[in-house]
């Protein structure tokens, strides 16, 4: 965009021919896959450690179900600086299922002054260790 160089106009959605869904806390109830399906989309990444904790068996549901319709599956990770870098692998390494996803896990860098409970962080001092 003129004059805002920081600001990038993609293609709608439509123009590109592979599609695909997140599934995050809004989402997490019964999810009718064979609709997703059957929309074009062809892969999901589920927010995993902070929606739909990746141990609970409402995960797994939601894994089996995608896979079942022949989707491709993956998590994803919303990285906090307000938290232990450790903390968050370690978490990352334990909740997810053994059966392997079929796409990479993604960690989502967000910067923002206040964790989800409103807590603020002191990003530059986190970043910078």
């Amino acid at each position: 965009m003129p004059g805002r160089p920081e600001l990038r106009v993609f293609n709608p959605p439509t123009q590109y021919p592979i599609q695909g869904v997140e599934i995050a806390a809004a989402d997490a109830g019964r999810v009718d896959w064979g609709k997703v399906r059957g929309s074009g989309v062809r892969f999901v990444y589920f927010k995993a450690l902070d929606a739909l904790p990746a141990g609970s068996s409402e995960f797994g549901r939601h894994l089996a179900d995608a896979r079942a319709s022949q989707l491709l599956v993956g998590a994803y990770h919303v990285f906090s600086f307000c938290k232990s870098v450790d903390d968050q692998l370690e978490g990352i390494e334990n909740r997810l299922p053994v059966e392997p996803l079929t796409l990479p896990v993604v960690v989502d860098f967000t910067a923002y002054r206040t964790d989800a409970m409103g807590e603020r962080c002191n990003v530059t001092a986190r970043v910078a260790r």
